[in-house]
C-alpha cells in the first residue's frame, strides 16, 4: 500500500504493511528501536520499499500532469511487487544451490555455529537474560577476547550465539554490518572487539586490564596496538598462503612480531605486565591458542624454546582460567581453519582483507 510516511514511496513484505524505521539519536550507537508492530519487518523479515513513478508527464516535464498509461499506478505497484518476489525466491533457489554445492563436498569441513567443551559450559552458564548480552561466535577470536575480559572482570552477562553469516536481526540492530563481537547493554549498543574491550575497561567493574599509572596505561596500547597491526595478520597470512617457501618466511616473521612484543614485556612475566593478565594479553590471547591448534596442522608452526620468555608467555595464556573457560576443543578450530588453509573464495572478511593486501575490517 502507499507509504504515508515517505510521499511517492510503496512500501511491502509478505505482510504488506508500512512503516520506516526511527532514527538512532545523534551521538549514540543505540540500537535501532523495535519496529511498530504493524510494520512489515516487525518480526525481523526482509521488506521492500519501491519507488512510485507517474511518467514523466504528459508534457514531457515533472509538472504534474500524467502521461499516458497502459495500466493504472495500483497495477504499477502490482507488477513492481510481483517482480521482487520472483527475485526473492531466485535468491533462495541460489542459495540452496550453492549450499548443495559445499555439502556435496564430503571433505570440506566448514566453521562450527556452537561452542563445545569448556566454551560450552560457559555459555550456558550465561545464557539468562541479563541487560549487558554478548554476541559472538565461537570460531571468532575476536569475540574470545571480550569475553575472556568479561570472565576476568566477573561482570554479569549473556551470552548469545550467533552465525554471523546468517546476520540475525537482533544482530543487525547492534552493529549494521552484521559483523561479531557485538555488545548490547540495556538500550545502547557497539561494536568491534578493541572498542568493547576498552567500554568494559572504562565500566571500572572487576580485575583492570590496564595499570593505574597513566605511562604505564600508554605502553599496555601501544602494545596492544602491535598485536593488532603485526602478530594477528601474520597469523592470517600464514594460514592462507599457499606457497610452501612463503610459509617458511610468513612464519618468521609471525615470531619476529612476538619476540618483539616480548622484548618490552615484564623480564620474568608470566605475562605481559607482570603476574596479572593485561589488555596486551588478552588482546592476543585468541592468537595464540590457535596457533597449536590452527597453524601448527595446518602449517607446521614450531613450538616455543622451552623456557624461553615466549614460551613462558604462551604458557600462562594457555592455562589461565579465563581464557580456558572461553575455549572449545581443539576439532572446532581444526574443522572452522581449514577454509583458511585452503584459501576458499570469501571465506571472511578478514581473509578477504589478507588476500587483497588491505587492513583488517
Amino acid at each position: 500500500m502507499p507509504s504515508n510516511i515517505l510521499p511517492g514511496m510503496y512500501t511491502f513484505s509478505l505482510n504488506d504493511d508500512p512503516a520506516i524505521r526511527n532514527v538512532q539519536t545523534f551521538g549514540m550507537l543505540t540500537p535501532n528501536p523495535g519496529l511498530p508492530p504493524n510494520h512489515p519487518g516487525s518480526n525481523g523479515g526482509r521488506y521492500f520499499t519501491i519507488q512510485r513513478v507517474n511518467g514523466n508527464g504528459a508534457n514531457g516535464k515533472n509538472d504534474g500532469v500524467s502521461g499516458g498509461h497502459q495500466h493504472t499506478l495500483e497495477e504499477s505497484d502490482r507488477v513492481k511487487k510481483s517482480s521482487v518476489q520472483r527475485y526473492v525466491l531466485k535468491e533462495k533457489k541460489d542459495k540452496k544451490t550453492r549450499t548443495d554445492r559445499v555439502m556435496s563436498r564430503t571433505d570440506q569441513k566448514s566453521y562450527h555455529t556452537k561452542a563445545t567443551g569448556l566454551a560450552a559450559e560457559t555459555a550456558i552458564k550465561h545464557s539468562a537474560d541479563v541487560n549487558l548480552k554478548l554476541f559472538g561466535s565461537c570460531f571468532c577470536p575476536f569475540v574470545q577476547r571480550v569475553w575472556i575480559a568479561l570472565e576476568l572482570k566477573g561482570i554479569p552477562y549473556q551470552y548469545i550465539e550467533v552465525d554471523p553469516y546468517e546476520k540475525p536481526q537482533s544482530l543487525l540492530e547492534v552493529n549494521p554490518r552484521g559483523l561479531v563481537p557485538a555488545l548490547r547493554h540495556d538500550d545502547w549498543g557497539c561494536y568491534e572487539s578493541n572498542v568493547l574491550l576498552e567500554y568494559l575497561e572504562d565500566l571500572g567493574v572487576g580485575a583492570a586490564m590496564l595499570p593505574g599509572d597513566p605511562k604505564l596505561r600508554a605502553h599496555c596500547r601501544l602494545w596492544a596496538d602491535h598485536v593488532n597491526r603485526h602478530i594477528v595478520p601474520s597469523f592470517y597470512r600464514i594460514l592462507q598462503e599457499q606457497d610452501q617457501q612463503k610459509q617458511i618466511e610468513k612464519t618468521q616473521e609471525l615470531r619476529d612480531a612476538m619476540e618483539k612484543l616480548l622484548e618490552v614485556a615484564h623480564p620474568k612475566g608470566p605475562f605481559f605486565m607482570g603476574p596479572q593478565m593485561s589488555l596486551v594479553d588478552v588482546q592476543a590471547a585468541p592468537w595464540v591458542i590457535r596457533l597449536r591448534r590452527g597453524l601448527k596442522p595446518y602449517r607446521g608452526w614450531p613450538d616455543a624454546e622451552e623456557g624461553s620468555r615466549l614460551a613462558i608467555w604462551m604458557n600462562a595464556i594457555e592455562t589461565n582460567q579465563h581464557v580456558q573457560a572461553t575455549t572449545s576443543t581443539d576439532e572446532l578450530y581444526h574443522d572452522s581453519y581449514e577454509r583458511y588453509a585452503q584459501n576458499r573464495p570469501n571465506t571472511s572478511q578478514v581473509a578477504n582483507a589478507i588476500n587483497a593486501g588491505r587492513g583488517l575490517p
